[in-house]
């Protein structure tokens, strides 16, 4: 019998910058609580994302919807390079529980001569996670 999608996952979520231990938990439902930690490890999800598919940020929202339903809370790094993102689906995303967008403008100073699925070789080196799935904005989450 196959388990639904993060369902050995535990519930302590510690903060993701470097100023908190990994043993910290911070209360509520915010980003930071949902940094899944099993043996200290902070794991969860990292999406490129980009408006040059028509659609792609409602989409992406709708399969995050589908993946919490099959009870996956792991936390979600939504990343862009530059202004691939417009502000209002920025602002859509960043409302989303457990998401957070990040821009790897914010990390290297070329950032924007990437573009789309080219930022995947950068996570990596940036996210919040030390374990992480990198998964494109159209991946399909389910369960048997």
């Amino acid at each position: 019998e196959m388990q639904p999608v993060g369902s050995s996952l535990g519930a302590t979520f510690p903060e993701a910058t470097s100023t908190t231990s990994r043993a910290e938990s911070v209360p509520g439902a915010t980003f930071q609580n949902r940094l899944a930690s099993m043996g200290g490890v902070r794991r969860g999800i990292a999406v490129p994302l980009s408006e040059h598919q028509p659609l792609a940020t409602h989409a992406f929202a709708e399969q995050l919807a589908a993946l919490r339903r099959l009870g996956c809370q792991l936390p979600v790094e939504v990343w862009e390079a530059g202004d691939e993102l417009s502000a209002g689906s920025r602002e859509m995303l960043s409302r989303l529980e457990g998401v957070r967008v990040r821009n790897l403008d914010d990390y290297l100073p070329n950032a924007r001569n990437w573009r789309g699925f080219q930022i995947k070789g950068a996570i990596p080196r940036f996210t919040a996670f030390d374990e992480l799935l990198v998964a494109d904005a159209d991946i399909v989450f389910a369960s048997k």
